[in-house]
C-alpha cells in the first residue's frame, strides 16, 4: 500500500506531498524454517533457494510473520492444506502458542507453497495477499539409505523388538504390546523417505518422510494377533518415494500365542 503524506510549510505557503511505503495489514512479511526440536528459527526462506536439512533429522516447519493482527494463516503445500489460528503461525498447525510442530508435508525435494493470512480464525473475515514460493529442501545423500533392521514397537515407540526373517515371536514370552506398529531403521538414520508395507492378519502400506519410520504412523496402531506376517521396506533419496530408490528388504515372521 502506498500512502500520501502531506507536509504543510506555513512560512512559504506551500503544501508538499511525499509518497511513502506502508505494509498493508495481513501481508506475509517473512517466512522462516524452524527446527521442530528446538522451536527456533534456522533460516529465512528464499523462493527457489535450496536448504540442506541434514542437521535437522527431527523435521522442520514453515513459520510466517504477518503484518497487523491476523486471526489465522493458511498454508498450502502442494495439495496439502493446514490452518494455524495462533502465533507462531506454523505450517505444522498445532495451534499452540509455544510449540512448532513438525510439518510432514515439508519433505526433501521441491514443494510449491502458498501462504495467506486472514482477519479471523479458521480463514474467516478479510483475506490478505497470497505469498507464493517454491521451497527446496535437500539432503546430502550419495545413495538411498540402507534398511538396517525391522521391528515391533508399542504405539508410544518406547519399546523395540527386532524381528528377523524366519523369526517366531510369542505374544506371551515377548510381552508384545496390545497396540503395536512396525518400525524400520535405516543407515544413515535420516533419509528422504521410506515406504513400508505389511501383509498378514494386519496389513498396511504407507510412506514415512521422517524418522521414526513406521508403517502405521503417529497415533495409529494394530493389535498383534497370531499368524504369518511379511513386512517390506524400501528407502528413497527424496520425500514421498521420489528420487533414487534402494533395494527392497522383506522380512517374514510368525506371531504365536
Amino acid at each position: 500500500m502506498r500512502v500520501l503524506v502531506a507536509c504543510l510549510l506555513v512560512a512559504c505557503g506551500r503544501v508538499d506531498f511525499d509518497v511513502v511505503d506502508e505494509i498493508a495489514p495481513l501481508t506475509v512479511t517473512k517466512l522462516e524454517l524452524y527446527d521442530h526440536t528446538t522451536n527456533q528459527p534456522i533460516a529465512d526462506v528464499t523462493n527457489g533457494a535450496p536448504f540442506d536439512i541434514s542437521a535437522y533429522p527431527s523435521g522442520v516447519a514453515l513459520v510466517a510473520t504477518v503484518a497487523g493482527t491476523p486471526g489465522s494463516v493458511e498454508f498450502l503445500r502442494g495439495t496439502a492444506r493446514s490452518v494455524e489460528n495462533s502465533a507462531p503461525f506454523a505450517s505444522g498447525s498445532d495451534n499452540n502458542n509455544s510449540d512448532v510442530d513438525r510439518d510432514d508435508m515439508l519433505v526433501v525435494g521441491k514443494t510449491p507453497i502458498k501462504v495467506t493470512a486472514f482477519e479471523l480464525a479458521e480463514t474467516g473475515g478479510m483475506k490478505g495477499p497470497t505469498t507464493a514460493i517454491t521451497l527446496e529442501l535437500t539432503l546430502r545423500l550419495d545413495a538411498p539409505p540402507a534398511i538396517a533392521r525391522v521391528g515391533i514397537i508399542d504405539d508410544g515407540n518406547s519399546s523395540f523388538l527386532e524381528v528377523k526373517d524366519g523369526a517366531i515371536v510369542s505374544i506371551a514370552n515377548a510381552n508384545l504390546p496390545a497396540r503395536a506398529d512396525m518400525r524400520v531403521d535405516t543407515t544413515p538414520g535420516f533419509g528422504g523417505s521410506v515406504e513400508i508395507g505389511g501383509v498378514g492378519p494386519w496389513s498396511s502400506r504407507g510412506m514415512d518422510n521422517f524418522p521414526t519410520y513406521t508403517a502405521m504412523g503417529e497415533g495409529l496402531a494394530f493389535a498383534p494377533t497370531p499368524g504369518n506376517y511379511t513386512i517390506t521396506a524400501r528407502a528413497f533419496t527424496l520425500g514421498n518415494g521420489l528420487g533414487e530408490g534402494g533395494a527392497t528388504t522383506s522380512v517374514t515372521f510368525q506371531i504365536v500365542p
